[in-house]
């Protein structure tokens, strides 16, 4: 009996130790080795069986498996590993990429992916190239950086933005910006400003707080946006806390800017007075009178040597070397449940323009929190506030710029008892001294921002997750201009004041439901469902007045000439969105996805447009056939897919009315004519590319392109009987092809030494399909237009030829391609574009023992560009004897023989030499620039470990040290349109920083 006993015992225990065996649960967590960060959607297959799940987004999984079986982890990219099951004691795991170029995890639209699981066609800008450039905001950072994507920074206020086009321009009424993410929540961009043309809505985020900007390039990466990507999307990532202890860095940047002139220059003194009084020669012989007469000291051209006793370099007096301060302090660190980032940051720029400036105070806050193993979240606070001094532009006498070019050398600044003057020679800029009014004025604004994002997530199963987000952006801003009791204006005008509040508001809302699981250790399939709602509110408040005065500069003082406004607008949208991935053996990937947007801004016939997108990438390297020792990557890729373009006015579609007076009484009037069939321009996008690596030293992409974008936009002219001149309607379409390649080369990478080189490149080109029924139409003025058949925008003026040898007088070619000294014989030409041939980025990093030195070029080829400034500064004399000339009028013609483009000056000129439409202000905009350098020294860890210091580095940043130009004007860098009037110039600058991590 006891031995039956015992039996009976020992065989329960068996089975007892057998069931607790096939119910074990292993969970732990999957990392990248090489950076420690969480790999979401890892396969875990048990090996020999059926059952399996994947990693959540933190990289977390949990699995049934018995005592002694195997656990496979797999990844795209990444080494498989086996792991023995030894318990129910966690087990975590690194994964090792099988070729590190291939080892990242990309953000893409509402989720991550492994950069070789992609088939859209997209660029990552990471943390450590942000770290190169000396920017007040992330979006300048971009130029160079990225195949198909063009930055110009057209103005060099300190806080204004880049103009951003990501493969060409798409539309000719609507918008032409990407749209810009921020942690997956949509934020405004563009000007938060109703004066001022230099201000910018991403100036409030602080580029250090970035981890990454990912650029969005074809349909298969953004359809996912709809309707608000037919230009693009920017994701950008914001630095995350990471699990470990908490690490504290502070870094400290001081430094100056300079102009970073060419070869431009204004006439001296001694060289206008040479130019003035030829001026006057040539009028008495080509009007044939003898008042023309420099010499008569009461004639009105009286110029005695005198004059140039006094030199004057006004463009030395508006200008200066400005100073730049940083300063930026922040924490991370977390455990298994919680991980922060925090910081906070001050920087203030100096304009190289003397009463302009830029100066951000930022803080943010990331937090991320596991709840239990089901629930997560995370918030993100971001808030910055901005105060921006900015000058008047274009032909202001107040544009400190254009009061440089228009003030006389003969006159000096100040009085002789140091004041400033108010009268100059001939009246010159219209009596304005631009140091007084950049020192007696304001004109500046101060925005507060705030964005904040966050979501709860609740992981249902491992391999299905719920997130609902919610965003929000807010800016306020208060713009102020006054003209003290001591300026002009306010001497003229009793100190006008006017102040003027502003406010934006977007949120987001979306909901998105996660799929992810690997089917029999090979079938890869992620999908998604989702729905957003978004709402934008904007609205103003603006009142002035006259008769404050200094002692009481603010509105409540103004005493007459009061007036006010307001005004409200706003929109919202809705949208369904999904999306499907599927891989097979880390070989053959295909992805779809599908938007249904419905909007607020477009007609009632037409609210709602569905964009969809279809993709496909076949990695050849994978196949054994291609298996070779030299071959690290290749992959061919394809997508087709269509977007939407959503960045219209909040009422285009609408009929609307305008407040007007009509005797003494206020009114209404009939301002837009209703038009509810109002719809989308619709873009679809064909990408072809290869991505290859080879020897584990190079890799790169080639993509070719093409994008047509239809429901065009236009105004269509109206019979005037309708009340109207025109309506928008949607007519015409675009062509954008380009060829884009990127490479990078690790050429040594063993031992002490390092380099690595980095090119990209874009052959953009563009063509006009159809104008809705007309054959051109006008670009803002004459001098450009828009073709069927020719590019985007093409330059249209009269073609001049150059100067007669014979008698100095400007020539035309007319209709015969012949000669012609009237300019209203010339013939006019298309000349050129403002769309360059290619442009693109070349950066090498050097590195030796702690010290690196990174360079980065950038070039631009073949486009054509124009310069309004000329049209005073090169007048030929037309302009009378009350503005300064370009150093390039000496270049003009003196005697029969002389070659020169320059006609000879004749006083009060009629000969159109300078007309605006004349190709003689044409120029090529081709230019290289070294954008920026940096050198850098680590001190050695085990040296400051010593002190308890992980990191210590010193470094210096210069940024536009060089320009290689033919333009003649201040700055090549004119921005997309190709034309700029009196603009602030872009800056050279010389920063030295410290950084100090703990």
């Amino acid at each position: 009996m006891n031995k039956l006993i015992m039996l009976l015992s020992f065989l329960i225990i068996i089975g007892m130790e057998t069931g607790i065996a096939q119910s074990l649960t292993i969970h732990g967590t999957v990392t990248e080795k090489a950076t420690g960060e969480p790999l979401p959607g890892v396969g875990i297959q048990v090996k020999g069986t059926g059952t399996g799940t994947t990693t959540d987004i933190k990289g977390y999984y949990t699995i049934s498996a018995q005592k002694g079986q195997v656990l496979l982890f797999s990844f795209v990219g990444m080494k498989t590993r086996e792991v023995k099951v030894e318990g129910s004691s966690p087990i975590d795991i690194k994964l090792e990429a099988e070729n590190q170029a291939l080892d990242e995890v990309v953000v893409v639209g509402y989720g991550v992916q492994r950069k070789e699981a992609l088939t859209g066609a997209m660029t990552t800008v990471k943390s450590e190239k942000l770290a190169t450039v000396t920017v007040s905001s992330i979006d300048k950072a971009l130029q160079g950086n990225a195949a198909g994507v063009i930055a110009t920074s057209a103005s060099g206020t300190p806080g204004s933005f880049a103009t951003i086009q990501i493969r060409g321009a798409g539309s000719v009424n609507a918008g032409t910006s990407p749209l810009y993410v921020v942690d997956g929540v949509p934020i405004m961009s563009g000007s938060t400003s109703g004066w001022a043309s230099s201000s910018n809505a991403l100036a409030s985020l602080n580029p250090a707080d970035i981890e990454s900007l990912t650029i969005l390039k074809d349909a298969a990466a953004t359809a996912i946006y709809g309707s608000q990507a037919a230009n693009g999307v920017v994701l950008i990532t914001t630095k995350k806390g990471k699990q470990g202890k908490t690490r504290i860095s502070a870094n400290i940047e001081r430094g100056f800017s300079t102009p970073t002139n060419t070869r431009f220059g204004l006439c001296s003194s001694s060289e206008l007075l040479m130019l003035q009084r030829e001026a006057v020669d040539n009028a008495r012989d080509y009007f044939k009178s003898d008042a023309y007469d420099w010499t008569d000291p009461d004639g009105a051209y009286y110029l005695p040597d005198e004059l140039a006793n006094t030199n004057t370099d006004w463009w030395d007096v508006v200008t200066r070397n400005a100073l730049y301060q940083s300063y930026d302090v922040s924490a991370s660190g977390g455990n298994e449940k919680t991980r922060f980032f925090a910081s906070v940051s001050y920087m203030k720029q100096d304009g190289i323009v003397i009463g302009t400036d830029f100066s951000r105070f930022s803080a943010r806050l990331n937090l991320d929190h596991e709840i239990n193993k089901h629930f997560s979240f995370n918030i993100s606070l971001s808030g910055s506030n901005a105060s921006q001094n900015y000058s008047l532009t274009n032909w202001a006498y107040q544009n400190p710029i254009f009061a440089a070019y228009s003030l006389l050398p003969y006159d000096s600044p100040y009085n002789e008892d140091g004041s400033w003057r108010e009268t100059f020679t001939r009246n010159a800029n219209g009596n304005y001294n631009p140091l007084n009014y950049m020192n007696e004025c304001e004109l500046g604004q101060k925005t507060k921002s705030l964005i904040s994002t966050s979501y709860l997530q609740y992981q249902i199963v491992p391999w299905l997750t719920f997130r609902t987000t919610f965003g929000m952006d807010y800016k306020m801003t208060r713009e102020r201009t006054r003209y003290g009791d001591k300026s002009n204006t306010g001497m003229s005008e009793d100190s006008p004041i006017s102040v003027q509040d502003l406010q934006y508001y977007r949120w987001t809302s979306s909901n998105v439901l996660t799929f992810s699981k690997v089917f029999a250790e090979k079938h890869n399939v992620e999908a998604l469902l989702g729905y957003e709602a978004t709402a934008y509110k904007s609205d103003y408040l603006y009142a002035s007045g006259s008769g404050s005065n200094d002692d009481i500069p603010y509105l409540k003082a103004a005493s007459a000439n009061f007036d006010v406004d307001e005004g409200l607008s706003e929109y919202a949208s809705i949208s369904m969105f999904g999306r499907v991935n599927y891989s097979y053996d880390s070989r053959y990937y295909m992805a779809a996805s599908f938007r249904r947007d419905g909007s607020s801004r477009f007609g009632d016939n037409n609210k709602w447009a569905n964009f969809w997108s279809v993709s496909g990438a076949w990695k050849l390297s994978g196949e054994s056939f291609m298996k070779a020792d030299y071959l690290d990557m290749l992959k061919l890729r394809l997508s087709y897919g269509t977007t939407g373009n959503s960045s219209i006015g909040d009422y285009a579609s609408k009929g609307l009315y305008s407040s007007t007076k009509y005797a003494g009484l206020g009114g209404l009037l009939p301002s837009q004519l209703a038009n509810p069939t109002l719809s989308w321009e619709e873009s679809a996008t064909t990408n072809l590319a290869v991505d290859f690596g080879f020897l584990n030293r190079i890799s790169g992409t080639v993509e070719y392109f093409w994008k047509k974008t239809s429901d065009l936009l236009l105004s269509e002219q109206l019979s005037y009987t309708t009340g109207f001149s025109s309506i928008l309607r949607n007519t015409g379409s675009i062509m954008n092809r380009g060829l884009e390649f990127q490479i990078s080369g690790q050429i040594f990478k063993d031992g002490n030494f390092k380099w690595t080189s980095d090119l990209n490149m874009t052959f953009p080109s563009s063509e006009i399909l159809s104008l809705g029924g007309v054959e051109e139409r006008f670009e803002g003025n004459y001098q450009k237009r828009r073709v069927h058949g020719k590019a985007f925008t093409e330059w249209y003026m009269a073609d001049y030829a150059g100067v007669n040898p014979a008698d100095g007088m400007p020539m035309w070619y007319d209709e015969n391609g012949g000669l012609t000294s009237d300019y209203g014989k010339a013939r006019y030409s298309y000349l050129g574009t403002p769309e360059p041939d290619f442009y693109g980025g070349f950066t090498n990093t050097f590195s030796w023992k702690g010290i690196t030195l990174s360079c980065m070029f950038y070039f631009n080829y073949g486009n054509t560009v124009k310069f309004n400034d000329y049209y005073y500064l090169e007048g030929d004399g037309a302009d009378g004897l009350g503005m300064n000339l370009s150093r390039r009028q000496l270049q003009r013609w003196q005697k029969p023989g002389d070659i020169t483009e320059v006609p000879k000056p004749i006083l009060g000129n009629p000969t159109k030499s300078r007309d605006w439409y004349n190709s003689r202000w044409l120029e090529d905009g081709s230019y290289i620039r070294l954008k920026n350098v940096t050198l850098s020294y680590d001190f050695p860890k085990h040296l400051i470990g010593k002190i308890g210091i992980d990191n210590l580095q010193i470094y210096f940043k210069g940024t536009n040290l060089w320009t290689h130009s033919n333009v003649w004007s201040l700055d090549p860098e004119v921005g997309v349109y190709g034309s700029s009037s009196n603009v602030y110039p872009n800056s050279r600058s010389f920063v030295f920083g410290l950084n100090i991590g703990l």
